[in-house]
């Protein structure tokens, strides 16, 4: 409506101002007229200066319509954004009357920069969520939307900025993958052992050491680093565990509860450098269920036992020289127990031996005292008896008293045989004659045969 009326009042300035100078012309030639001369000049001056502010707001109209060119709803990057101020703002000087568009100009800038801003604020959004990305897929996901806005930001003031966002992205996704690589590592599956743990761990330092962003995986490498620890540990604890069940295994099945444990947990040791304590704890779970063998089947009733018992263990040590301190402790044990049981029971049958042989003494002295003839010989036998047991001290006897036990075998036997030549002759005194006689004959010739014999 404004420009409308603008062009009808141009219309107008060109319609009289080619009728003024010819009604200027005609007052001239005109005294009559002289008159209207000055009013003529006056006319003419203000119709210019009235012109002058029409073309000014005609020029004005057009500035304006070239700032409103700039429409929000054709804006769509930052580049164009800030081309359009800056073309607003260049376009704004050639207004011959700015204040009459401040407001709508103004308020056209600030609708661009708002959108500018909005655009700005969408790189300060992504470096939050890339603040806040830890895994693989979200980083994928932030690349998308990274990459579908890099028209917006191209050829503007803050590419340099949406660029660096770029590489961030890149440093972070190649920590990414290393701290994926390194959560492979230390995964069940993959630290199964004391080795693959202590691997994973030196895996973990060195990866740190390549990090872009050490602090925002701090937390992350630490918690594998402690699982891995904790694992292995675990393992180590296992270890002491069977060592201590050896020591405290009393029995043959006890220990071979541990051996099969053993067998049971020996891939965690294979290849670390506690697998030598491993093979040592399973050497020793060998040779003690070979020497508990050994104790489980002694019989120590007496101190020959006892000796036969000690050679079984010294042949052992011979055959098995080198032991740890923990098996040699127990090998050790059951040597001195035995010895001293050997001592014990040597002591006993010492005592055993000269209380029999006092005893012996005192039952001869006793049937030298006898006068009957009977209980003599009545005793005599019992001593001859007793005599017998002597293969239980034959060891423990001294000389003289292994002398003397011959001497009251003689003994007893001659009181035997004293008694024996009475019966005889009793029995002969009182066959007939002829019996008797006959006996004599059989006799000599029992002699005769006997003396030949001889």
């Amino acid at each position: 409506m404004c420009s409308r009326r603008l062009e009808e009042n141009s219309k107008n300035y060109t319609q009289l101002k080619s009728l003024l100078p010819k009604l200027q012309d005609v007052a001239a030639r005109s005294d009559k007229l002289s008159s209207f001369r000055i009013p003529l000049n006056n006319a003419l001056n203000e119709l210019e200066e009235q012109y002058n502010l029409l073309q000014k707001r005609i020029h004005d109209n057009q500035v304006m319509a070239s700032i409103r060119q700039h429409s929000l709803a054709k804006i769509n990057t930052l580049h164009l954004c800030e081309e359009a101020i800056s073309e607003i703002e260049t376009k704004r000087l050639e207004l011959n009357f700015s204040e009459d568009h401040a407001t709508e100009v103004q308020g056209q800038i600030q609708a661009l920069q708002d959108k500018a801003n909005d655009y700005i604020q969408k790189i300060a959004s992504l470096q939050e969520e890339l603040s806040l990305v830890n895994e693989s897929s979200q980083l994928t996901r932030l690349r998308d939307t990274y990459n579908k806005q890099h028209h917006i930001f191209s050829n503007s003031s803050q590419f340099a900025a949406y660029q660096q966002l770029e590489s961030h992205i890149n440093t972070l996704d190649e920590d990414i993958k290393n701290i994926t690589q390194i959560q492979d590592l230390a995964s069940a599956d993959r630290a199964y052992n004391i080795a693959t743990c202590d691997h994973a761990i030196t895996q973990i330092d060195y990866v740190k050491t390549k990090l872009f962003e050490t602090e925002r995986f701090a937390l992350s490498i630490q918690s594998l680093k402690d699982s891995l620890l904790q694992r292995k540990q675990s393992y180590l604890s296992k270890l002491i565990e069977f060592r201590d069940g050896l020591n405290n295994a009393a029995t043959t099945k006890e220990v071979r509860q541990v051996r099969k444990q053993l067998n049971d947990s020996s891939s965690f040791y294979q290849g670390s450098t506690e697998e030598q304590d491993y093979n040592t704890v399973t050497t020793d779970a060998d040779l003690l269920i070979s020497l508990l063998q050994l104790f489980e089947s002694q019989k120590v009733e007496t101190s020959e036992d006892c000796a036969l018992e000690i050679a079984k263990l010294n042949q052992w040590k011979q055959d098995n020289p080198e032991i740890t301190p923990a098996v040699r402790s127990r090998f050790e044990t059951k040597l001195e127990e035995l010895t001293n049981k050997q001592q014990e029971l040597q002591a006993s049958q010492r005592k055993s031996a000269k209380s029999w042989f006092e005893s012996t003494q005192q039952r001869r002295t006793k049937i030298e005292q006898i006068e009957d003839q009977s209980e003599k010989i009545l005793e005599s036998n019992k001593l001859l008896k007793r005599i017998k047991e002597r293969f239980q001290y034959e060891q423990l006897l001294e000389p003289e008293q292994k002398q003397f036990l011959e001497e009251t075998t003689n003994f007893c036997n001659e009181i035997k045989n004293l008694d024996r030549e009475e019966k005889i002759l009793d029995l002969f005194q009182e066959l007939p004659k002829t019996k008797r006689e006959s006996v004599l004959k059989r006799l000599a010739e029992f002699l005769e045969h006997s003396g030949e014999d001889s």
